[in-house]
């Protein structure tokens, strides 16, 4: 039933390969700058403790429980959160514990003099602690660790799925602690790094929203958000079977759209006074607050639906079977459906061999009506 595909196995071969070329490219560069760096610890008695996250907005708002639950960190230290500045928009109303600082990672990744800047900037602070909280341990990721001069350096991940076993070692090395396996979920890891931080956070519980990042009033609403998208399309359930779903979907019920500006179009929308388009017309804060205000949310592995579990909404995710348990499924509320096709190469990090990506795409609209219809039975 299931069709290998010799194409994509060459494909992803010649993907690995070329990946590995590219890092020890990058590499090189990475020891032709290490000379630049100054290899002393700037300051003794050092009271910052910096995080680092370069990741995308899901992997930034599993991260944003430490800020959540910033009130049981030790107050003897100052806090830095260190990120991408594209994404500086998700803690637009935050006003915590932490310093939000960013960098431009075109310009890090390409211009020297930037590069250097920035380090000796953050090595100014006088860091006492240094976690790099990265799921994806890449070059760039680890050039950046390796550079950034601290008391204590810990990396949340003790392996890389981008890097092989020589360079995964070397920078392995300029670590003091390497935390979790790869197999425990990402949500787990950041909470399990906040009880390493202060013992008394396992007495008094974590909480994925306190509002640090999320403080608007919310108006509970009747409809479902549907997010079609995710930043990489091929590892989605299809533009295709979305239109038919959102089309069965607003037969019934009201539908809100969201979507960034790059995916305007995307769909092919019929009119229907039920339905309301707004891919592309809200902020990312604006998104999250209809995401906040709907009855059911429907998406992908995307940072949209990490923003609908922040909320705790009935969640019905199509995530497939890639990255299964990474991210998700998280949580044991019985009205979050984490949904792929069940096959036995689940976790293979989407390099998949077979002619289509089966364990997303046998999934069938009928099966995400049925879910959400039973969501809508519960909540009645």
């Amino acid at each position: 039933m299931y069709k290998i595909s010799i194409k994509n196995m060459i494909f992803n071969k010649s993907a690995r390969f070329y990946l590995h070329l590219k890092n020890y490219f990058s590499f090189i560069l990475f020891i032709l700058v290490k000379p630049f760096i100054s290899s002393k610890n700037i300051r003794i008695n050092n009271k910052t403790i910096l995080f680092f996250n370069n990741g995308q907005i899901g992997d930034l708002l599993v991260s944003s429980i430490i800020l959540e639950n910033e009130d049981l960190l030790p107050k003897s230290f100052k806090y830095v959160f260190l990120i991408k500045e594209e994404y500086l928009s998700l803690f637009k109303n935050y006003k915590g514990l932490f310093e939000i600082k960013t960098f431009n990672l075109s310009e890090y990744r390409f211009n020297i003099k930037y590069k250097l800047n920035l380090i000796n900037e953050l090595n100014n602070l006088g860091i006492a602690k240094f976690f790099n909280l990265c799921a994806a341990r890449g070059i760039l990721t680890e050039e950046f660790s390796y550079f950034i001069k601290s008391d204590e350096k810990i990396a949340l991940n003790k392996s890389s799925f981008y890097l092989d076993s020589k360079l995964l070692n070397y920078f392995n090395n300029c670590y003091n602690n390497l935390l979790f396996d790869k197999q425990i979920n990402e949500y787990e890891k950041t909470i399990g790094l906040l009880n390493l931080l202060d013992s008394n956070i396992s007495k008094n519980g974590t909480v994925l929203n306190k509002g640090k990042l999320f403080d608007f009033e919310i108006k509970a609403k009747d409809y479902i958000v549907i997010a079609p998208f995710t930043s990489d399309m091929s590892r989605n359930w299809g533009t295709i079977n979305y239109n038919k779903l959102i089309d069965l979907l607003s037969l019934k019920y009201n539908v809100v759209l969201l979507g960034s500006k790059n995916d305007i179009g995307k769909l092919d929308i019929v009119h229907n006074f039920r339905i309301k388009n707004l891919i592309g017309k809200t902020t990312l804060i604006e998104a999250a607050k209809y995401i906040a205000e709907s009855k059911v949310y429907i998406g992908n592995d995307s940072g949209l639906t990490h923003i609908a579990l922040k909320f705790n909404k009935p969640i019905i995710a199509i995530i497939g079977g890639g990255m299964w348990g990474r991210f998700f499924p998280f949580s044991n509320n019985n009205l979050h459906s984490f949904l792929a096709y069940k096959l036995n190469c689940f976790g293979c990090e989407w390099v998949c061999n077979f002619k289509v990506k089966y364990c997303i795409n046998l999934l069938s609209i009928e099966d995400i009506q049925n879910k959400v219809d039973t969501i809508y039975s519960k909540l009645l």
